[in-house]
């Protein structure tokens, strides 16, 4: 098996992921700083409005995460959340 290093999209990837697995869940501006990458990178706005107003996320300024009504949906949240770009690099 061969091992590689990830790039930097792909770190950024799983430390979203991990962080949102959190209680606490993720510093959205310390993400994008770690990463040199802009917030809409990391996560699509426009599905995580849907399910903030379902009661299934929460923001609190550049901090984001998953309610206790979203963690039964967690895997199904995440798939929707990352960005496409962050995926597609």
């Amino acid at each position: 098996m061969q091992k590689s290093a990830l790039g930097r999209h792909e770190q950024a990837a799983e430390a979203l992921l991990m962080g949102l697995r959190l209680n606490e869940g993720v510093d959205l501006a310390q993400l994008s700083a770690r990463f040199g990458l802009v917030d809409s990178e990391l996560v699509d706005f426009r599905r995580f409005a849907i399910h903030e107003q379902n009661g299934l996320l929460w923001r609190e300024v550049s901090r984001v995460g998953v309610t206790e009504a979203g963690f039964p949906l967690l895997d199904a949240l995440l798939a929707e959340l990352v960005s496409s770009e962050l995926v597609r690099a």
